[in-house]
């Protein structure tokens, strides 16, 4: 036996190699004197693997995670104590392969997440402690595959509510802890399962004693009373029967409150698309009832404290939606509910800004644009065309290709199609008529002409209408004075 007495320096930071014939492992810390083994890795339990260990404590030890496979090589292992560290996941492969595994204590790992089906295969597994862990919810299939699980302990965690399908899988427990939680109620499709246990500890829960509670009472006294253990059922409420043992409340005191939805902050919201949305009711019955609220599509979110995608509905049954969306346009539902009565009201939510299909209609010319006319405005989309502008002096083509999608009135379109027109006409007339004086005025022209033809593509290219019909007008003023000064004069001699 490898046994830590944990005196000053004896605390840990890593898995001592045992000696040979080690059967049993008691390494744990203490409340006071942690060890700071932060992970089991497979690696660090090989040595083990080779060994016969029958019981392995690493309690208050630091633990964060344990790999999966790491404990299944000690393959013999009956016993394992991981409490009071801090694993924040259960995962479902950590105590896969431990066949002969009878015990498990993972108290004290707070907020430790469990996974569905985590201990499912461990066939032999005879208790399981959960205490302490500050659980808030377990999954219908947390305690699969335990055919011989009789001890199921559950105390001080943070449970509100239980369904009656957590507990269908384990046929032979006889021992149930759920003391020190925040359990107001219990389903009357417990009693089949708890009419078989031999103990069951319900204390210090805020137990709301109405007639839904009744069927608790007609239970053995002894397995929900146990004045050695001090467990006992106090009510909580409703305020007449405070402090009062449940056992010992009349029938006719059992009494029930018919859930309704007393108000909400408004029968009509409006949200921004994308926004966020709180819609706050306050709801009354006793016991608390169960809240649902259906979409204007029919989509229902059911259950009070739960979450789906963008929607949440708090333990009040406040709702709250992230980023409104089409869908939640309309009228909304808030239903509340218990096993034989419900209420139902309705909340009209507008969301604003929601998203709509335009349609355009596009044109296309060849080689004058055509327009589309509709109420206001005229959409305009021209696919690339093809002006050929050809100067008759320098010879040469220029080709430009001009694509636009311009939303303009349809009377300036008109107009400025016809302006446009009459320009191109001007300017290649003014281009034909111009003629070329000397190679020097020539060469010049040449070069003026590319720039000019340079400022339109360049104009078009912008897509700006009106800024190239005005380069237009300007080439064309600059032509006419060009042509002016560029006319040839005759030489005068002076009389001798």
């Amino acid at each position: 036996m490898v046994h830590n007495d944990n005196k000053d320096d004896d605390t840990l930071s890593s898995l001592p190699t045992p000696p040979n014939g080690t059967r049993y492992m008691s390494l744990s810390g203490t409340p006071n004197r942690h060890n700071h083994i932060t992970s089991i890795s497979k690696t660090a339990l090989v040595p083990y693997g080779k060994m016969t260990v029958l019981v392995l404590s690493l309690a208050y030890s630091e633990i964060q995670t344990v790999e999966d496979g790491a404990l299944g090589q000690l393959k013999y292992l009956l016993d394992v104590d991981l409490s009071h560290n801090e694993i924040k996941t259960i995962r479902n492969g950590m105590f896969k392969g431990l066949q002969y595994l009878r015990t498990i204590d993972l108290s004290g790992n707070e907020y430790c997440k469990i996974e569905a089906n985590a201990f499912n295969g461990l066939n032999s597994l005879e208790v399981l402690i959960l205490g302490g862990m500050k659980l808030s919810k377990l999954s219908n299939d947390t305690f699969n595959g335990l055919p011989k699980l009789k001890t199921l302990k559950l105390f001080d965690n943070s449970i509100k509510r239980l369904s009656p399908a957590l507990f269908q899988p384990l046929a032979s427990m006889r021992i149930l802890d759920l003391s020190g939680n925040f359990l107001r109620d219990l389903d009357s499709d417990f009693k089949p399962q708890f009419m078989q246990l031999k103990s069951l500890v319900l204390s210090d829960n805020p137990w709301q004693c109405h007639c839904q509670l009744l069927w608790l009472r007609d239970l053995d006294r002894n397995l929900i009373s146990n004045p050695l253990t001090g467990s006992e059922v106090i009510c909580a409420g409703p305020d007449s029967l405070k402090y009062h043992s449940l056992l010992n409340v009349p029938e006719d005191k059992f009494k029930c409150i018919p859930p309704r939805v007393i108000r909400c902050d408004s029968s009509s919201y409006t949200v921004n698309v994308h926004n966020s949305l709180i819609v706050s009711c306050e709801i009354e019955g006793d016991p608390i009832p169960e809240v649902a609220w259906v979409r204007p599509d029919g989509w229902r979110i059911d259950g009070r404290d739960t979450a789906h995608g963008q929607y949440g509905i708090d333990d009040n049954g406040t709702l709250t939606i992230s980023g409104a969306e089409d869908v939640d346009d309309g009228n909304w539902e808030i239903i509340v509910y218990n096993k034989t009565v419900s209420y139902n009201m309705a909340i009209h939510i507008k969301v604003i800004g929601l998203t709509t299909t335009t349609q355009s209609t596009s044109t296309s010319t060849t080689p004058k644009p055509t327009t589309s006319t509709t109420t206001e405005s005229t959409i305009i989309k021209t696919t690339p065309t093809t002006t050929t502008i050809t100067t008759t002096t320098a010879r040469t083509t220029t080709t430009m290709k001009t694509t636009a999608s311009t939303r303009i009135p349809t009377t300036t379109m008109q107009k400025t199609t016809t302006i446009y027109t009459t320009i191109l006409t001007t300017f290649s007339k003014s281009q034909t008529t111009t003629s070329l004086v000397g190679s020097t005025i020539g060469a010049s022209k040449a070069e003026n002409s590319g720039i000019d033809m340079s400022i339109i593509i360049a104009g078009a290219a912008g897509g700006g209408t009106l800024i190239t019909l005005t380069i237009l007008i300007i080439i064309v003023i600059k032509k006419k004075k060009e042509k002016a000064s560029n006319k040839v004069h005759p030489f005068k001699y002076d009389d001798l």
